[in-house]
């Protein structure tokens, strides 16, 4: 790093104090006596930086101290800061450190042993605002860059393609984080088995992969707060197995890659390959969290939810395509495992599921597509639940389990494995359902073939001669995009991809 250095000079009067002759009090002091000159060429800064104070020399009698102050000049306030007492009487210049930006101002006192006083400032300058901090070729670290104080509210630490191996709390300030070549090319990874690799409690984090994390909760991700998490992969984390801790204590051994809380929000992520203990192989979520734009993909636990769990809050899932997660169960599926709900398990509190796909997900104990706890209320709007299947021993609901509230509109449930439940349907509305015994026509439901383009790679688009095409809720509040009546499925009604 350059390293930029400015001297300011303080010129002033030679003065010669004695017993006699006091120093002048600073009121009294004849502004016209100092002049100071300032060589700063303007240059931004962006990392601590020398800088010299000289003053030229003053002989005293009864000399005390020379001291040396800084102010940072804000809305024309100055707080003056002591920087250093000098006892050499010789010494005519002194070392600092500029370490921010904004308006400067130095101060330099002389005293002698009555306490009297004389001084000069310098003239205010300004070190250039800095928006935007870059690493590596500003810093190395993050967690330096984060500490610095050239990063103000609103500003940026910009983050070149690499491997940064650590684990980072990113808790007090609300900046940008941005990988600027993207996800696939700039990688945090975890090197502690306690932490998440990155903790947030404010701010953006976008354009990273977050791998070989492992911590008691959330092994990739923590967002603890007003936090944005976008565009980025999050795989290959885990929360740690230990048993003999105290896994009672939520959310101890839950979200094996995120943990959304408060009003965290998680958008167009992958999240992909993680791993839990307790529940929520993928994502966990509570309070007022929101993911929407995401693929949750071939997450794994032993609990509840393989892709996501909703342990509580008022929660928003919205276009995120739930693929191939799995509840392996912890006893093959026998009466007493917990492993239900392989694409989305519900806890408590409520849910809202818009313009969702879950497909080929697997819950050994039941509900390979979704489960839903007593005390849950979750509602699917325009979604598909396609191709999911259930347990070994238990066969219960490919589809679904559901003990709580669920209300489903405008969604297609079809060729499910596993259990057929009959009673898990009754407040479907203007629903394609094969799993209904009986087709309540009163309420718009059809049993029909779908017509997706191409299930086997999983485009479920439909083709313009489905059932499905202009057969949701004729309400215009859930038209589709284009004004038509809401087509059944992830691509119809107003919040379609």
């Amino acid at each position: 790093m350059n390293i930029i250095s400015h001297s300011f000079f303080i010129i002033g009067l030679l003065l010669v104090i004695s017993c006699e002759v006091p120093t002048l009090p600073e009121e009294k002091k004849d502004d016209s006596l100092f002049q100071v000159s300032i060589d700063y060429d303007g240059h931004p800064i962006y990392h601590p930086t020398e800088v010299e104070i000289t003053w030229t020399e003053i002989v005293v009698n009864g000399f005390k101290e020379i001291m040396v102050e800084k102010a940072k000049i804000i809305n024309n306030e100055k707080n003056w800061i002591h920087l250093a007492s000098i006892t050499d009487s010789l010494a005519i210049s002194y070392i600092d450190t500029i370490d921010d930006d904004g308006s400067f101002q130095y101060r330099v006192r002389l005293l002698d042993k009555k306490n009297q006083f004389i001084s000069a400032e310098s003239n205010s300058f300004d070190v250039p605002n800095v928006t935007a901090i870059e690493m590596p070729s500003h810093y190395g670290s993050l967690a330096i860059a984060y500490e610095s104080h050239f990063l103000d509210e609103g500003d940026s630490i910009k983050i070149s393609p690499g491997t940064y191996a650590g684990n980072f709390k990113l808790l007090e300030k609300n900046v940008t984080i941005i990988g600027v070549s993207g996800a696939e090319t700039t990688i945090f990874t975890g090197i502690s088995d306690t932490m998440p690799v990155i903790e947030m409690s404010i701010g953006t984090f976008s354009g990273f992969t977050v791998t070989e994390g492992q911590s008691y909760n959330a092994g990739g991700i923590r967002a603890t707060g007003n936090v944005l998490i976008k565009n980025c992969i999050i795989s290959g984390n885990a929360t740690i197995e230990n048993q003999d801790a105290n896994i009672q204590i939520y959310p101890f051994a839950y979200g094996g890659g995120v943990y959304l809380t408060d009003n965290a929000i998680m958008e167009n992520c992958i999240v992909a390959e993680n791993w839990s203990w307790f529940g929520a192989g993928g994502v966990l979520m509570d309070e007022n969290a929101i993911i929407r734009d995401c693929v949750v993909d071939k997450n794994r636990t032993k609990g509840l939810g393989g892709g996501i769990l909703v342990y509580s809050g008022n929660c928003t899932i919205e276009r995120v395509d739930f693929k191939r997660n799995r509840c392996l169960g912890q006893s093959m599926g026998g009466p007493a495992d917990p492993s239900f709900g392989g694409g989305l398990g519900v806890r408590s509190g409520t849910v809202t599921v818009n313009n969702s796909l879950l497909w080929k997900n697997n819950a050994m104990s039941g509900g390979g597509g979704f489960y839903n706890f007593l005390g849950g209320s979750l509602s699917f709007t325009n979604c598909i639940i396609v191709e999911n299947t259930s347990g070994l021993v238990n066969h219960k609901e490919g589809s679904g389990v559901n003990w709580g509230d669920l209300d489903v509109l405008n969604t297609i449930i079809w060729n499910n494995t596993g259990g057929n439940p009959r009673r898990l349907w009754q407040n479907a509305i203007y629903c394609n359902i094969d799993e209904i015994f009986i087709v309540n026509t009163s309420l718009g439901n059809i049993q029909e073939s779908p017509e997706f383009l191409q299930e086997t790679a999983d485009d479920f688009r439909i083709n313009n001669s489905s059932p499905c095409v202009d057969a949701g809720h004729p309400d215009i509040q859930y038209n589709d995009t284009d004004g038509t009546r809401n087509d059944m499925g992830i691509f119809g009604g107003p919040g379609s991809p």
